[in-house]
């Protein structure tokens, strides 16, 4: 079983990598701290801000000296609707101290009650240049907010759209408000529903716990969250889509519908009554969601009242056979679509949690460090061959095996150089599979790389080799046009003993890497390994 943590920390680190301009959006930020192995801690979202070029810093501070740091900065306190998490420190006045807690509203506390909370931790980044950052709207887009919400948004304007004429006939007028209450009712079970499923999904997250008060969690897994083995949540679904797609019926009369959906309200009236006993006096912890849900009911009670007058009960007595088809449809869809769904969903969630926990093991040095001696160890020699990028007193040397000409080896070539820029105890040797073969496409660059390093150096080589890589079009007639290299003399002696070392070692594909001497594992990837290397 894949552990489920009680924080905000993903919203916090997000919100601050924003407030720091680092150049990527929330979910990229989020991701990364729920993949790292150390989350959620304090020393997880330091390390994220450092691999993405944010210089920060974490101090064990006395309650005395917190107010003479500059805000913002993340701290940990306790008291919180999640108990003890962390928190951004936006402002401090005279007074009072503002806080993001990874809830959309700031919360404003006096110095006292802060200190009274303070777990005497701080971490503070130092901000970045501004950058053009991807956009909200891509983040939004990433965030898989909750295909339920778009689906059943997108399902009910299309009904909308299709029956939008029957508004305007006869004396229907009252069933326009109606309508949008069952369409509000149906938006608001369905976060419901979402978050029966995935407590992870931020937004129903800040909706959930403003306050010690609002505590979804704490109602929905209540014994009074569940009648005839249906949650109330469920119910309230099939509720407000039954109900519409009766109200939307061209098939059953207007009194008759009128009637029946008047009925249907008063009927509802005892759970009204129940809910809000339940969460003041019961539970004494609130679900802001499943208040909507009663001011939905108590809206459509006092529509129901007011229309009597206009539908009699009498009009049940137009009841034809007719009718009955349509009621059916409407009682049953709603059942059957979420009851197909809810395993796709649950399913969908499942397999994101065990994602996050699977790479926090898998990114973990003690157990990468554990799979890597298991691999086979690279020939002898390769120390002395290639070309070095780097530190050369470096511990842990990463081996790229690959073409000049190889696209995946050149995708690889930055994140390569990310590490190597934020971890000094990391440099990497390149070995080439090129050859001194007449017509060999390869030899040209290599031996221009080779020259370059031999004439100006491991970081004008590094540089080039960057450029290289980032070149749309790789024509090495242009790139050795830039200047001319003195040819080192033994320079067909070095390409011959890649050539050799690449044959003894069996390499059928580029790039191929080795930690080390030691085969990198084929389940982890380089963006895996920027999570290893680059923690510090």
């Amino acid at each position: 079983m894949a552990l489920e943590f009680n924080t905000r920390l993903p919203l916090v680190g997000a919100k601050y990598s924003e407030l720091l301009n680092i150049p990527l959006d929330k979910i990229n930020i989020a991701e990364q701290l729920q993949v790292h192995p150390d989350y959620p801690s304090l020393y997880s979202l330091s390390d994220i801000l450092h691999r993405n070029g944010v210089t920060n810093n974490a101090y064990a501070v006395e309650t005395d000296s917190v107010f003479d740091f500059t805000p913002p900065f993340i701290t940990y306190l306790k008291n919180l609707p999640t108990g003890k998490d962390f928190v951004i420190v936006t402002e401090i006045s005279k007074t009072s101290v503002n806080y993001y807690s990874g809830h959309w509203k700031k919360v404003s506390v006096s110095r006292e009650q802060f200190i009274s909370s303070y777990q005497g931790i701080i971490l503070q980044g130092k901000n970045l240049p501004k950058e053009n950052t991807q956009t909200k709207l891509s983040s939004f887009l990433r965030s898989k907010l909750s295909f339920p919400i778009v689906g059943g948004i997108i399902i009910l304007f299309l009904i909308l759209g299709k029956y939008f004429s029957i508004l305007s006939i006869g004396d229907s007028k009252i069933f326009v408000p109606l309508l949008a209450l069952k369409l509000f009712g149906a938006i608001i079970t369905t976060l419901l529903l979402t978050y029966e499923v995935d407590k992870s999904n931020s937004l129903i997250k800040n909706i959930c716990t403003g306050s010690k008060e609002l505590n979804c969690d704490a109602v929905l897994k209540s014994k009074g969250a569940k009648i005839w083995g249906h949650t109330w949540s469920e119910i309230g679904f099939y509720y407000f889509f039954s109900t519409a797609i009766i109200l939307l019926s061209s098939e059953i009369t207007t009194p008759f519908k009128g009637a029946l959906l008047a009925s249907l309200s008063l009927a509802a009236t005892p759970f009204i009554i129940f809910s809000f006993y339940y969460q003041f006096k019961v539970v004494k912890q609130f679900c802001p969601l499943c208040l909507g849900i009663q001011v939905t009911l108590i809206v459509e009670l006092i529509i129901a009242l007011a229309s009597l007058n206009q539908y009699q009960f009498s009009a049940f007595r137009q009841f034809s056979p007719i009718f009955l088809f349509p009621v059916i449809i409407a009682l049953l869809l709603p059942v059957v679509c979420w009851k197909s769904l809810k395993r796709i969903f649950i399913k969908a969630s499942n397999e994101k949690r065990y994602k996050y926990a699977y790479k926090r093991i898998l990114n973990s040095p003690d157990y990468f460090n554990h799979q890597l001696n298991r691999e086979t160890s690279a020939p002898e020699g390769w120390r002395e061959i290639g070309m070095l990028i780097g530190n050369p007193n470096a511990s842990i040397t990463i081996l790229k095996v690959c073409n000049p000409y190889c696209g995946p080896c050149a995708k690889a070539h930055h994140p390569l150089e990310q590490i190597l820029k934020v971890n000094s105890n990391v440099n990497m040797r390149i070995i080439f599979t090129a050859s001194t073969h007449e017509g060999d496409p390869r030899t040209a660059p290599v031996r221009h790389f080779i020259s370059t390093q031999e004439t100006e150096g491991p970081e004008k080589f590094s540089e080039l080799l960057s450029k290289w890589y980032e070149a749309p079009i790789k024509d090495i007639a242009m790139f050795a046009s830039n200047g001319t290299h003195k040819i080192p003399t033994d320079i067909d002696k070095r390409i011959k003993s890649m050539e050799k070392w690449c044959e003894d070692a069996k390499i059928s594909h580029t790039p191929t890497f080795y930690i080390n001497g030691k085969k990198l594992p084929d389940r982890y990837s380089i963006e895996d390994l920027k999570t290893i290397l680059l923690q510090t």
